[in-house]
């Protein structure tokens, strides 16, 4: 049977005159008879799935799809509606995974042609498939640097990972300068960011610490049991990752040490070196896109940030009071505004030099910091006055707050307080409230005539605008 399937195949690529021209194709290329069954895979084809053409011989469209698509049977319609050819021999093509007898993906586009011979007799149909590695990195480049904000970063370099490469997971662990360790930052596996556990791994522990300690890639045959995975304590979330390989690559930057990244397979297998050659590409890619997101967050923190207080600024303040106007119209809630100023700053000031004024600024702005909510927005306004944005906040709450700094600012020990009036360091605070004030300006005018009025009356207050 099978000579007479030989025959049979060799005399209908004999027919075509085409056998030696598909055998020395640069892309791969599979011929189907007319009942959609492989009967030639050129050498190519074999290379781009693994297989070799013993393994393919019979195989129906089906088959095929099942034994070669990353998702198999799943997608089998779309493909076939994708790969039809119709009677009058238009070209169609798709863009596919294959799955690589080894476990990995490999990106390809399809291009099915309709086999005649010379009488015009259909004969099956020819499917032409194309590497698509090159482009892949393109695409896998651009997502990655597609953004400058660190979050996104991490969100695309997931995408790129899982949806081009098809694998099941990718993790970022970023080193932390502070505590000269790794902690978890991204994982695919975990649905919200606040599933994400706590993960904190010295250097040298378990397999990230060793990658990060070694700067050298580390494979691990089973997540779920080995001792590498265990030692770096990642906790019950382990579990999603049982049966299932890893390599970890460290993320280097002209020889900083970033963070690590894992590539996690969908089961225990080895890694080919294509594959090993794709996400040392990643991680590099990675890592240079993480500096840069990294640097324009430095930048960005700057241009927004008081240089003397290491509050935000002035014009951050005016954009970020805008937004959440904008967001209390939308959602129809409350905002309040805090005006301060140091009562007396200008004496102290001449007594004691700019210097000490300077301290003085700086111990105030940690005060008011440590007396709001942590998703308050503390500014330094300009000079000695200062502006806090509190949102999703009622005016009795805001009368609150203003009370605690004035206290705490009262009570502090400031260097040379002794020669302040009353022998304090104190500050003077206005309130207003959107929906009183109905726009930006005059949120900032009603708290600007509150404290005009709380210093009015002898300093050291809180007022409302009223």
């Amino acid at each position: 049977m099978e000579s007479d399937f030989k025959e049979t195949l060799y005399a209908k690529l004999d027919a075509l005159s085409s056998r030696s021209i598909i055998e020395t194709l640069p892309d791969g290329a599979l011929v189907l008879d007319e009942d959609g069954k492989a009967i030639f895979a050129n050498p190519k084809f074999c290379e781009l799935t693994g297989y070799t053409l013993a393994d393919l011989m019979y195989l129906s469209h089906e088959e095929l799809v099942k034994l070669l698509l990353r998702y198999g049977e799943k997608v089998y319609p779309s493909i076939r509606d994708n790969l039809h050819i119709t009677e009058s021999g238009e070209r169609t093509s798709a863009r596919r995974i294959f799955l690589h007898k080894m476990g990995y993906s490999v990106p390809i586009e399809v291009s099915g042609y309709v086999v005649r011979d010379r009488d015009g007799q259909t004969h099956g149909t020819l499917l032409v498939c194309k590497d698509l590695h090159s482009q892949l990195m393109a695409e896998i480049i651009s997502t990655i640097n597609s953004s400058l904000q660190i979050k996104d970063v991490l969100q695309n370099t997931t995408k790129a990972v899982v949806d081009y490469l098809g694998l099941y997971s990718n993790a970022v662990f970023m080193f932390d300068k502070a505590i000269n360790a790794l902690r978890l930052v991204s994982c695919n596996v975990f649905e919200a960011e606040t599933d994400l556990p706590d993960i904190i791994i010295p250097l040298g522990v378990g397999a990230p610490g060793k990658i990060a300690l070694t700067r050298k890639a580390v494979y691990v045959a089973n997540l779920g049991e080995e001792e590498l995975t265990s030692d770096a304590k990642m906790g019950k979330g382990v579990a999603k990752f049982k049966g299932r390989s890893s390599i970890g690559y460290p993320l280097l930057f002209r020889d900083e040490l970033l963070g690590v990244i894992a590539f996690d397979a969908a089961t225990v297998r080895e890694f080919s070196d294509e594959e090993k050659l794709v996400f040392e590409s990643v991680a590099n890619q990675v890592a240079l896109a993480m500096y840069n997101a990294q640097l324009f967050a430095n930048l960005e923190h700057l241009s927004i940030t008081d240089g003397m207080t290491s509050l935000y600024n002035h014009r951050y303040f005016q954009d970020r009071l805008i937004e959440e106007l904008n967001r209390a119209k939308r959602n129809h809630a409350v905002i309040s505004l805090l005006m301060l100023d140091i009562d007396n700053f200008k004496n102290y000031n001449d007594h004691f030099g700019h210097p000490r004024g300077d301290q003085l600024l700086k111990g105030f702005s940690g005060l008011i910091k440590a007396s709001v909510r942590n998703f308050d927005v503390v500014c330094r306004y300009g000079g000695e006055e200062f502006a806090v944005i509190l949102p999703d906040c009622q005016q009795t709450e805001a009368i609150e707050i203003a009370e605690r700094i004035r206290k705490a600012c009262e009570r502090f020990n400031f260097f040379g307080r002794e020669t302040q009036p009353g022998g304090r360091v104190t500050v003077s605070i206005g309130v207003a409230n959107y929906p009183q004030a109905k726009t930006h300006e005059e949120i900032v005018l009603f708290a600007d005539k509150a404290l005009y009025a709380a210093k009015h009356h002898n300093r050291n207050r809180v007022e409302i605008y009223s």
